[in-house]
């Protein structure tokens, strides 16, 4: 700050050598004194200003701790404007607001903010006062760590909010997937049936074609939201990525055209992460047509493989992750990029930034949910004109116990002893085809339409059952328990499983375990009658 009083002159020796007539200090030249050390030993920064007739903010001085808080000597911006000591405040409010103060006498309040690279650079508390008119001062605090911790805690309150979005729309998305699924087998069931009515020779009409392709369509829709809603049935392995990606260049290279070119960055080492390899397929293939879409057909594609030590600091910004080793696999495109604004909603099933008609919605929800499915996380790194970087983080392991499956027989498909099949499905629609579809494929049909029935009549029933065909989640009683709950009296109870998907707790080991095999809705029913035969006949 520049010198508020005069410091009296002494001599070689240290002697005043003031006027020894001069008047002792007055009241007020004391006072001075006293405002003058006041604002020396302040901690907090102070910065004055005078006003000229000309409307120019001119900087008067500050005090030690201003020079200490910025790192800078303020006393060589003494007699300049305010725009020319400090040019980052010529972008700003400040000025205007200081100019305010000084004039009106209205004090003013501000959080300022600097930001470098996305990341809070510093943060200062200003408060500006008129000391006299014309004049003002500012008093500011450095309050970086402060604004940084509260940075902190919104990021990690907003990732709380968007995992329990996301967690209430992947319960919705698969409930509705299966029920749906349970629609469409029953839809493409009667176009089976359908078809079966037309004589040997005969074609049957395009329409029943439609019908089986329009459930084909839909039933991949439904696929993509159980990926998002990780209620999908999978078999987890340890994959190794870069033999996964190589062998998937060539189809992806048709795929995009021509006009991108893909470059592979995979880590020599290798890099194994533990996946359902079908799911790393439909990752990578949702991420490069997105990628494509992105580049409007035109740019690169690069797709890299790496490992990485996830520590407890690192998954402080990723809750659902744990401390580990990470294969990391990486796509990156030259593509427009997304906006900041429409980040957060990226993963969301049936939003998207593509033309009406261009997209479902549906890919990186779907690559969301395969990835959390798969105890993963993602990175999303991108802005508005220079591409976009996905960074998919899985984790590795040892390869799980393979689960051995049963050989085809080769029996046909329809019965030949008339069989007895207790038939178990909650959904009328998709029960009444299954009962008329294995009725006239010769099997004794008993049906109902939950466990507790499906109980009452086993007890009721004198003959043999010899196969339980029954959903998987249905409401009171799941179909893992009424196998269980049947077979105690019934031990040589054969059964396959239906569902439109596997719930947490009923995953596809489990089921298979209790020696039973499981059918994904929507099923053909040609698909069902040859997985009755393969069982009745093992």
């Amino acid at each position: 700050m520049t010198a508020m009083t005069a410091s009296p002159q002494t001599g070689a020796d240290g002697v005043s050598t003031s006027d020894p007539c001069a008047k002792e200090p007055s009241n007020l030249e004391q006072l001075a004194g006293k405002f003058h050390k006041f604002v020396e030993a302040s901690p907090m920064g102070i910065h004055f200003y005078s006003l000229t007739a000309d409307d120019s903010l001119i900087f008067d001085g500050a005090n030690r701790a201003a020079d200490e808080i910025l790192g800078v000597d303020n006393a060589r911006f003494v007699g300049s404007t305010i725009e020319q000591a400090f040019p980052p405040l010529a972008q700003t409010e400040i000025p205007t607001k200081y100019r305010n103060v000084a004039k009106t006498g209205t004090p003013w309040h501000t959080d300022q903010v600097v930001y470098a690279d996305d990341q809070i650079a510093g943060a200062y508390e200003v408060h500006a006062f008129q000391t006299w008119p014309g004049q003002m001062a500012a008093i500011f605090a450095d309050i970086t760590a402060a604004k940084r911790t509260e940075s902190e805690r919104q990021r990690l309150e907003q990732q709380l909010i968007q995992a329990q979005k996301m967690e209430a729309i992947g319960r919705l998305a698969g409930g509705i997937a299966h029920d749906f699924n349970n629609l469409l087998m029953a839809i493409r069931g009667y176009a089976d049936l359908a078809e079966q009515q037309y004589h040997e020779g005969e074609d049957p009409t395009n329409d029943i074609f439609a019908i089986r392709k329009g459930t084909e369509q839909a039933a991949h829709l439904i696929q993509q939201l159980l990926a998002f809603s990780r209620k999908q049935a999978i078999r987890p392995q340890v994959v190794d990525l870069n033999k996964v990606i190589n062998e998937l260049h060539r189809m992806l290279d048709r795929l995009l055209g021509e006009q991108v070119r893909i470059d592979l960055d995979l880590d020599p080492s290798g890099c194994v992460a533990t996946i359902d390899p079908v799911q790393v397929n439909q990752v990578l293939l949702n991420l490069a047509l997105n990628a494509r879409d992105a580049m409007a057909g035109d740019g690169t594609l690069n797709i890299g493989t790496s490992a990485v030590d996830i520590d407890a600091l690192r998954c402080r910004s990723h809750p659902e992750a744990s401390p580990g080793l990470f294969a990391v696999l990486s796509v990156r495109d030259t593509g427009s990029g997304i906006s900041q604004k429409e980040q957060p909603h990226i993963f969301e099933p049936f939003f998207t930034t593509k033309d009406f008609g261009a997209g479902t919605g549906l890919g990186l929800a779907a690559v969301y949910g395969i990835v959390r499915q798969n105890h993963g996380f993602i990175e999303l790194d991108s802005r508005i004109g220079q591409g976009t970087e996905f960074r998919i983080y899985l984790p590795t392991g040892q390869p799980k116990v393979e689960v051995t499956q049963r050989r085809a027989t080769t029996a046909t498909a329809a019965s030949e002893t008339g069989e007895t099949v207790l038939l178990v499905e909650d959904e009328a629609m998709l029960r009444n085809l299954l009962e008329t579809a294995l009725a006239h494929t010769g099997y004794h049909v008993l049906v109902a339409h939950d466990g507790p029935m499906a109980i009452q009549l086993s007890q009721s029933y004198d003959g043999t059952i010899d196969v339980l065909l029954t959903d998987v989640v249905m409401p009171d009683m799941n179909g893992l328990q009424l196998c269980e709950r049947l077979r105690a009296n019934r031990p040589e109870l054969k059964v396959i499983y239906m569902s439109g998907y596997t719930d947490d707790v009923l995953s596809q080991r489990e089921l298979c375990e209790q020696d039973g095999p499981l059918l994904q809705k929507p099923t053909s029913i040609s698909n069902l009658a040859e997985k009755l035969r393969e069982v009745l006949g093992a």
